[in-house]
């Protein structure tokens, strides 16, 4: 052992006293490796993260609250004659619309051609869309919706269905749940107002609450008290959700224009002038005058345009930053060009 350590010893005190010459390392040489082993090193991509369903639903309850949104059916539609719009019935629909500062929309089908809407409504500049499927049970429309995600902030699966007995709650729930999960998007159903109020079930069914609300319907005709109505049952309804604090939105509000002696343009423009001074979030029920609805004497009237797109009194200032009436003279232009 004491032999191994002399002569380690030794070899250093060799090496320490030798002049050996090492060759200089060659700068140039590592400089030029290290640029090309930069240059050849792939540049990081931005990751953007998918956002999620929280996100999502976060996103469609700020646009719900921020933008002026109407429902809206095609026209030259007529299902009872098998007459369908064409793509460009639906984006002359959609200008109009959008030239009226609609930013919101909220469609009833994902059938031919409805499935279309949404894709050519974010097209046109809408900012907001919310896709009907009018029956839970058909595999077209779910799989039409699902198939536009991409331009769809959520889903409205079902109209008044559990109401009018088309389709049972569970087979809406199951549908609703499978829409959800697929997409990732907020999913809510439509059902009349009073079913909210006695069925809950229903009002924990869905990521917000969306139910059609018409005054007309409960024997409330003329504007001032329609709007009254209209706030009263808003309150009263968003009371139910302060423990899960969901968004309470009325799908269709509205007063039609013809059909009773009672209502009129000017009726239908007072109702929505003076519902946008209060509290109640809402989408204007309806674009367009649909004349194949003749279940009731009002049912064609209901539009803020009339079938042939000309604008009714309301249409002037409904989305309009001021609440200062204009006189249709004044505002054609406005909706129209």
């Amino acid at each position: 052992m004491k032999r191994i350590i002399a002569l380690w010893i030794a070899l250093c005190v060799l090496l320490s006293g030798c002049n050996i010459a090492m060759p200089p390392p060659d700068i140039e040489a590592t400089v030029q490796t290290a640029v090309q082993q930069t240059v050849a090193a792939p540049t990081p991509r931005a990751i953007l993260a998918t956002p999620t369903f929280e996100d999502n639903l976060r996103t469609l309850q700020e646009k719900l609250s921020s933008l002026c949104w109407v429902a809206y059916s095609p026209t030259h539609f007529d299902p009872d004659k098998g007459l369908y719009p064409s793509e460009t019935d639906i984006r002359e629909d959609l200008r109009i619309l959008y030239n009226a500062r609609f930013r919101g929309l909220v469609t009833y089908g994902a059938t031919s051609p409805s499935q279309q809407i949404p894709r050519l409504a974010k097209e046109a500049g809408f900012e907001g869309v919310i896709m009907g499927v009018w029956s839970p049970t058909s595999a077209e429309e779910i799989a039409n919706a699902k198939g536009a995600t991409a331009y769809v902030d959520g889903y409205s699966v079902g109209n008044e269905g559990l109401f009018f007995g088309r389709y049972d709650f569970n087979t809406l729930k199951a549908t609703m749940d499978d829409v959800r999960t697929a997409t990732q998007r907020p999913v809510a159903t439509t059902e009349v107002l009073s079913s909210y109020f006695g069925d809950a079930n229903l009002r924990e069914l869905g990521d917000w609450v969306f139910p059609t609300a018409h005054p007309y319907w409960n024997g409330v005709k003329t504007p001032q008290p329609a709007v009254t109505w209209t706030q009263q049952q808003f309150v009263a309804l968003s009371g139910l959700y302060t423990a899960t604090y969901k968004l309470v939105v009325f799908k269709e509000v509205g007063l039609p224009t013809a059909g009773d002696p009672l209502v009129s343009e000017a009726g239908q423009a007072d109702y929505y002038r003076l519902l946008r001074g209060t509290s109640v979030k809402f989408v204007c029920f309806e674009a367009f005058d649909q004349p194949w609805k003749t279940s009731q004497p009002v049912e064609p009237y209901w539009g803020l345009f009339k079938s042939d797109r000309s604008p009714k009194s309301v249409v002037n200032y409904i989305c309009a930053q001021s609440f200062l009436y204009l006189p249709l003279t004044l505002g054609q232009s406005l909706a129209g060009s």
